[in-house]
């Protein structure tokens, strides 16, 4: 009993130091720092840094969660929907008291997204470049630290340091950042008018730049402001432009942010991603100590600091007495101290040596005490470290089973089990579908002693099923048997979601490079095919059974020629182009396309407007939609069914149909796609037209094709609604204004081809097409001289170039391309008219620069009637 005593006395002080232990504990602070950019990046970096330090350097009393956007590698509105749904799967059950917000992209998303994803949390932001407080206006719970450049304050330093410049050349790159400074810089030029010239460069290749900055001769000075993408949009690291710089510059380089300081420039007044984190932590530490975010004002005086780098001070001559009062400068000289460490040492050690008993004594106790404090707060450390890892970490036991030994918190959230005690109760085997799927990973860890990314299918608590990315290490004894594994687990889930959509999308870019490389040589089969039909049609009499025969040749042709541009529309190689046509026509020409799509265990119906419906749209995207809607409809009707497309005219007032609020009152053609399929519930229709999301099973969709639909409508100024019930089939309803305009297939269909006598230069590299449109051209009267390619109608313009009256040529040949041919001779005869041809796809042609510049083109495949009457058309209009 006597021997219990000391026990029974420290006993209560172990309760209540464990009960305030676990206190501490349950009052952590959840905060979540979101950085627009990646780990590894020197601003983002120092500025978690100083947020970090300024909040819980510790760690005791706040729980960090810290995420990269990433978005100087992607970024656009698909991967902010992407983030969005990642972040509120991933936080659903954590409650933030703080969100802390680095530069803009992730402000941007906080404000788009906070209430949706995390409620009205309260958000500190900093790194925002000139803020506006607008942004925030009407907003609760914003507050931060404004990132203002001292520009003037640097060329002012400068100015001073230097007062012989007579130019400062800045150097800014084209990122939205380098505008903004752009236009800063702009507001600045008037106030030094009077003192120096200031000389923008242009945006250069890094190459490039370092040459124009090496080429500098004195009375110059250069100002590094914004420069991490070059001009071919490859980004470049933070140290790269001012080393190279610098190392070849005659003259002194200044800069704007601290991150340069160190490698190239002398200084300036430099604005500290270390000081925007810290003035952000401090303002957090008030919001956490119960003051209202939205009563603290936005610092709006960035806090920059004067800083040097002494080795380009030196370089430069530059005194540090000249230096403004508080200017802060790195890279001194070494000191006395390390100069002479080996003197100091040695005569400190001589009169040591006086007192060696002594010394030996309290250095041996010293280290005790070091190596102790040493120890604890090395473990101290690796548990903050291991606790505030979102990865996964464990140590479990070597046998089949696996018990736990360890495991951390994110382990615990990560396979949602309700604390770490109940998860050490489980065991690794536990995590599998199957125990038995663990073996081969065992197996490897007992031949190799590790485990290196190896991604496994595991399973939460609840059952569901997730992707990890495992790392383990077996630690063996002294004989060689394994003690315990270590390992991590990160999981991977929606980044394979991610991964296997990518591979969809390139699925479908595929199909476009395939379809598009086959449009030209197709173009010009159908171009001969529809051309020698139409001659061999004007020379049949109406009444010869052969007629029949041509007539039905032609229809053949055109529906090829409309499936070629379906197929392109589809592909996104064709360009829009608007046009007036009316959609009946249009659906009952489709309707052959469609039928085939659907498969014939499926019905297609249509009830079509007794009156002509007349859009200006794209016709080639107009097909993609019902595409589109009729491919979903033979998906949901798995068992066969009934496809109808309808139209009928509406007129609409504004705001009586909530759901078509949006679109203005008028006339307008409603086209209904409807079936008999499965339906679908409220909660997906409500989502059906978000990017990549999809109803259908792995590798049977990509998601995209109702969100594409979705633009196309919208790019029309039409609505599109969807109502659906399951197993009572869907209804897509597309409205689109509809116009009073003359169908361009009305317009002069009545009048008949006329010819002339002017002399045609024929350029054509196709010896079939060659020959049909020589003999069209003659035909109807023209004079032709043709030639085989590019460097043959040169030839042939400088031998008859006085009597040649307009150029017909390919756009794409050998030797020399259309567009070149065509430059050249204008430069001989400026009044020279042209008409362009060819069968590529309108990506490609756009790339000539012949549909920016309004030159005159007709597409392949195009009828002897379409050239005769464009060709006209041009001559006529040159003799006005």
């Amino acid at each position: 009993m006597r021997s219990l005593r000391p026990f029974l006395l420290v006993l209560p002080f172990a309760l209540v130091l464990l009960w305030a232990g676990t206190a501490a504990s349950a009052d952590k602070k959840n905060i979540l720092i979101l950085n627009s950019y990646h780990q590894g990046y020197k601003w983002t970096d120092e500025q978690l840094l100083g947020i970090l330090e300024s909040i819980d350097p510790d760690r005791k009393s706040c729980s960090f969660f810290i995420e990269f956007m990433g978005t100087k590698w992607i970024h656009g509105p698909i991967y902010s929907a992407t983030l969005r749904t990642l972040y509120s799967t991933k936080y659903r059950k954590t409650p933030f008291d703080l969100i802390i917000a680095t530069d803009n992209d992730a402000f941007d998303f906080l404000l788009l997204f906070r209430d949706d994803i995390f409620g009205a949390v309260p958000v500190v932001f900093c790194g925002i470049n000139w803020f506006d407080p607008g942004k925030i206006a009407g907003r609760r719970g914003y507050t931060g630290v404004n990132e203002d450049a001292d520009i003037a304050a640097t060329i002012d330093l400068m100015l001073s340091l230097h007062p012989d410049t007579r130019t400062i050349h800045v150097v800014i790159d084209h990122t939205t950042t380098g505008r903004i400074v752009e236009n800063k810089l702009s507001d600045l030029l008037p106030r030094y008018r009077d003192r120096v010239d200031i000389d923008i460069l242009p945006d250069l290749p890094v190459r490039d730049l370092i040459e124009r900055v090496a080429s500098l001769s004195a009375g110059s000075l250069v100002l590094l402001t914004v420069y991490q993408q070059d001009l071919t949009g490859s980004y470049v690291d933070f140290f790269e432009v001012p080393g190279a710089m610098s190392s070849g510059s005659r003259v002194p380089i200044y800069g704007l942010w601290d991150f340069h300081l160190g490698y190239g420039i002398v200084g300036g007044m430099l604005t500290s991603g270390y000081a925007q984190g810290q003035t952000a932590g401090r303002i957090a530490r008030r919001i956490l100590a119960g003051e209202p975010a939205g009563s603290i004002p936005v610092v709006m005086q960035s806090p920059n600091r004067l800083r040097f780098d002494f080795e380009q001070m030196q370089r430069f001559a530059i005194r540090p007495e000249s230096l403004p009062p508080g200017s802060d400068i790195v890279n001194h000289p070494p000191s006395f101290y390390t100069v002479n460490k080996k003197l100091i040492w040695g005569i400190s050690i001589g009169f040591a040596a006086m007192f060696i008993t002594v010394v030996v004594l309290l250095i041996n106790i010293r280290r005790r005490s070091i190596a102790e404090a040493a120890l604890r707060s090395s473990e101290q450390r690796y548990h903050t470290l291991v606790d505030n890892l979102t990865l996964g970490v464990y140590r479990c036991a070597p046998d089949d089973a696996g018990g736990f030994i360890q495991v951390n918190p994110a382990m615990v959230a990560m396979f949602g089990y309700h604390s770490m005690a109940e998860m050490m109760a489980s065991s690794i085997s536990a995590l599998y579908p199957d125990a038995r799927d663990r073996s081969p990973q065992l197996e490897e860890l007992r031949r190799s002693g590790h485990l290196t990314k190896r991604e496994i299918l595991m399973q939460r608590k609840d059952g569901t099923e997730i992707w990890v990315a495992a790392n383990a290490k077996a630690h063996h004894d002294g004989s060689g048997n394994i003690d315990w594994i270590d390992g991590t687990l990160e999981d991977v889930t929606e980044r394979r979601k991610l991964e296997a959509q990518l591979r969809q999308t390139q699925k479908i870019e595929a199909m476009g490079i395939l379809t598009g490389g086959i449009a030209h040589d197709f173009n010009n089969i159908l171009t001969a095919i529809i051309g020698y039909a139409n001659l061999l049609q004007m020379q049949i009499d109406r009444d010869s059974a052969n007629r029949a025969y041509v007539d039905e040749i032609l229809r053949s042709s055109q529906r090829a020629a409309a499936l070629t541009k379906s197929l392109l529309a589809f592909s996104r190689k064709q360009e829009m182009e608007a046009r007036a046509f009316d959609i009946n026509d249009c659906i009952r020409q489709f309707k052959t396309f469609l039928s085939r799509i659907i498969g014939e265990d499926i019905e297609l119906r249509t009830e079509l407007a007794d009156e002509d419906l007349v859009l200006i749209a794209d016709r080639g995207q107009i097909e993609q939609v019902l595409m589109n809607l009729a491919t979903n409809a033979r998906d949901a009707m798995q068992e066969g069914g009934i496809l109808s497309i309808g139209t009928r005219a509406v007129n609409l007032a504004g705001g009586e149909i909530p759901s078509l609020a949006s679109l203005p009152p008028g006339r307008y053609v409603e086209i209904a796609v409807s079936d008999t399929g499965c339906g679908m519930d409220e909660a997906t229709r409500m989502r059906i037209f978000e990017p990549f999301f999809t109803t259908k099973a792995s590798g049977k969709g990509t998601g995209l094709g109702l969100s594409i639909l979705h633009g196309i409508v919208k790019q029309h100024n039409g609505e599109i609604n969807v109502y659906s019930e399951i197993c009572r089939g869907t209804t897509f309803r597309i409205y689109l204004p509809t116009t009073t305009a003359i169908r361009e297939e009305d317009l002069g269909a009545s009048a008949p081809p006329r010819g002339g006598n002017e002399t045609i230069l024929l350029i054509e590299d196709d010896a079939v097409l060659r020959h049909l449109e020589r003999g069209v051209l003659e035909q109807f009267g023209y004079r032709v001289i043709e030639a085989g390619d590019g460097e043959d109608g040169l030839h042939q313009y400088r031998a008859f170039g006085g009597q040649i009256d307009c150029l017909f040529l390919d756009v794409i040949m050998p030797k020399k391309n259309g567009r070149e041919v065509y430059e050249e001779i204008r430069r001989l005869r400026p009044d020279i008219k042209a008409l362009f041809t060819s069968g590529y796809t309108t990506d490609i042609i756009r790339r000539q620069g012949l549909l920016e510049e309004h030159f005159d083109f007709l597409p392949k495949p195009a009828t002897p009637t379409e050239l005769l009457r464009k060709l006209r058309d041009i001559l006529d209009r040159k003799a006005e």
